[in-house]
């Protein structure tokens, strides 16, 4: 059954509207040069791949990428079972570290420059909120590093992985 709508607008005065002159100003074209969404999705993961090769071919090592210093201060009690950013609760206990920037997960050696000892810490949350810090070590990192006492000590970051 069709039905017809022909008549339903003639009551309708369009002289005095507000659009009587209205005229497009653009046009609607087609976007991204005529490929399509398959095409341009599949042309990206043949561009990700190529790069993955190379860098396997460049010799891209497990070796420590980047090395950053400044002073670390630790954290424990007050937050001991509370939620971190990573969305695990935190264990004053374990090995891990909140950093403000670097991915969640990232594994990090961290050398106390004053007395030469290091612990490997995961970044589990993001911090420290203090300036001039670098990092926050829960109170298990702190102790393996002898900074405890002082509170605070000059760091070196290298990140593993």
């Amino acid at each position: 059954m069709i039905q017809d709508f022909t008549g339903l607008c003639n009551d309708l005065d369009w002289h005095s509207t507000p659009f009587r002159h209205y005229t497009p100003t653009r046009t609607l074209t087609s976007r991204g040069g005529g490929l399509g969404g398959a095409v341009r999705h599949r042309a990206f993961g043949i561009m990700a791949l190529l790069g993955l090769l190379c860098l396997d071919i460049l010799g891209c090592s497990k070796e420590p990428t980047h090395t950053l210093q400044g002073v670390a201060s630790w954290y424990g009690y007050p937050h001991h079972g509370r939620l971190t950013a990573s969305g695990r609760r935190f264990n004053m206990y374990e090995l891990s570290a909140a950093h403000r920037t670097l991915p969640l997960g990232t594994r990090l050696r961290v050398t106390n420059l004053s007395n030469g000892r290091a612990v490997t810490v995961t970044i589990t949350d993001r911090g420290p909120f203090v300036k001039r810090r670098v990092i926050d070590l829960s109170y298990a990192a702190a102790r393996e590093i002898g900074m405890i006492g002082p509170g605070t000590a000059p760091v070196q970051l290298e990140i593993l992985e």
